[in-house]
């Protein structure tokens, strides 16, 4: 029996071996498509995944370069810190040797209201000169002293300054 309808009345055109055909392609086309699809999407994700590493790669490389300068700085910074009390201690040292012969200017001076006496004179002379040569080094030390607690500072705050860039850098690092 029959159908009545309108497909009913035509017979299909195409053979079965064409509809067949058809459907295979259909299938190979469709799988094509997906592996297309399927393609793309791995090369975006793919692409994004190294965009991901390649940006977290420049934040740890500029991290790992950040802490490399905080080391070198804070070796600077150490030793310069030394050398700065170093200094300091040889500008006291001198400092007191140079209150120790004013002191002793100050007694031969103080002996006698008319001066200091005949037969002290010579050695009291001795005593003024290297009283005069210490105070005149001592400027010439305390200046350097200065500037080796500039230079220290300057590398201080080097250090202090990339210290922060560094912290700053550690904190936009993914977790």
């Amino acid at each position: 029996m029959e159908e009545a309808g309108p497909s009913a009345a035509r017979p299909s055109r195409r053979p079965v071996a064409w509809s067949a055909a058809c459907a295979e392609l259909d299938h190979v086309t469709h799988k094509r498509a997906v592996l297309w699809v399927g393609g793309i999407a791995g090369l975006v994700a793919a692409a994004w995944l190294l965009r991901i590493a390649s940006g977290e790669g420049r934040a740890l490389r500029r991290v790992s370069d950040l802490q490399d300068q905080v080391r070198v700085l804070r070796v600077r910074a150490d030793s310069c810190q030394g050398e700065l009390a170093r200094e300091e201690a040889d500008f006291r040292d001198h400092d007191r040797r140079v209150d120790s012969l004013r002191e002793e200017v100050a007694r031969y001076e103080s002996m006698d209201e008319r001066g200091v006496p005949a037969p002290l004179y010579e050695t009291y002379m001795e005593t003024f000169r290297r009283y005069n040569a210490s105070a005149s080094e001592w400027q010439g030390l305390a200046d350097t002293l200065q500037g080796r607690w500039r230079r220290c500072r300057e590398v201080v705050r080097a250090h202090n300054a990339v210290a922060d860039s560094l912290r700053g850098a550690m904190e936009e690092l993914p977790r």
